[in-house]
């Protein structure tokens, strides 16, 4: 409606200046219409489900076609439609999405705008001082009893603490075999240079132990975890962590260990390029009215805690059976 304005103004301007000297040439684009995206808007958005919602505001021009155009992608929204509503998915990452709306005339407008989705980052807070990722626990404590904001960190992530146990697999120790009574366990706190561990096998009463230390991150992805590790007595061995499939191989200039069965595993988590942050800003008691509006605005919650959306929808349920707000 502003661009309409702005239009009239043109237009009694251009009067006002033909009445006031002798001659004086006025150029007006006429415009078939204008077409106003309401949303998506540019933010960053939790959820990868967006209303797409937009309106087409006409004089005697009739919408013919509307196009939704992102890149090279080109899809039909509607046809003779000056509104439009509609949830619409939209995959993580940078988005420039293009409404164009074409006329029975032949004339056409277009909108332009740009977003970002992110529904996949971890969340994190401040734990004595020390970044870490928030558990299902931590956020319920937060969203009952503190008023935070959540801050996108266009940001590496911290290191996870990364805690492993594994056991069995083929141990072979100066080119002899050392059976499968083989135990590693590691871990590190807060990050994993800091990682040390220790590994023990044992074939009837032959026993091999050492402990050992992180020298090197060689690589921490979403599918594999690769430490250079040395000993007390300064010799160097690799540990290949295979994520995908839970299994550990260690090579050393002596020692040889396959298919290590992983038995448990905590954070270990590959570094992101960006993540959320929980920015306490002090105590405060909230109602579950105040959390079920919080977990709406941000969705995020619910998509990474599967067990706090159970939990949620089971409470809310049930407050809505017997109509307790």
């Amino acid at each position: 409606m502003d661009k309409v304005w702005i239009l009239i103004s043109i237009i009694l301007l251009a009067s006002f200046v033909g009445a006031n000297s002798a001659y004086q040439q006025v150029i007006v684009n006429v415009v078939p219409g204008f077409l106003n995206i309401n949303s998506p808007t540019n933010q960053i958005y939790q959820t990868n489900r967006i209303i797409l919602n937009f309106s087409v505001i006409t004089g005697s021009n009739k919408v013919k076609d509307v196009w939704l155009i992102e890149g090279k992608n080109l899809e039909h929204l509607c046809s003779k439609c000056t509104e439009y509503s509609k949830e619409t998915y939209f995959s993580n990452g940078y988005h420039q999405i293009t409404i164009k709306s074409e006329f029975f005339s032949g004339e056409f407008v277009q909108e332009t705008v740009n977003f970002y989705v992110d529904s996949s980052s971890d969340v994190y807070i401040l734990n004595n001082n020390v970044l870490k990722k928030a558990t299902a626990k931590d956020i319920v404590n937060y969203l009952f009893n503190y008023n935070f904001s959540l801050v996108y960190k266009n940001e590496l992530t911290p290191e996870d603490s990364c805690s492993i146990n594994a056991k069995n697999g083929n141990a072979t120790f100066n080119g002899e075999g050392f059976g499968n009574n083989n135990k590693l366990s590691f871990y590190s706190i807060l990050s994993m240079q800091q990682g040390q561990g220790s590994f023990s096998a044992q074939m009837s009463r032959k026993r091999l132990s050492f402990n050992f230390k992180v020298k090197e991150t060689i690589e921490n992805s979403e599918t594999t975890m690769k430490l250079l590790v040395i000993d007390s007595t300064g010799g160097e061995s690799t540990i290949e962590l295979n994520k995908m499939n839970k299994t550990i191989i260690i090579i050393g200039n002596n020692l040889s260990i396959k298919d290590m069965k992983v038995s448990s595993i905590e954070g270990c988590g590959a570094k992101r390029s960006n993540f959320y942050f929980l920015e306490n800003n002090g105590k405060q008691t909230n109602s579950i009215e105040d959390v079920r509006k919080t977990l709406i605005a941000n969705p995020i919650f619910v998509g990474k805690y599967e067990g706090l959306k159970y939990l949620f929808e089971q409470y809310w349920r049930i407050h809505r059976v017997f109509n307790w707000w």
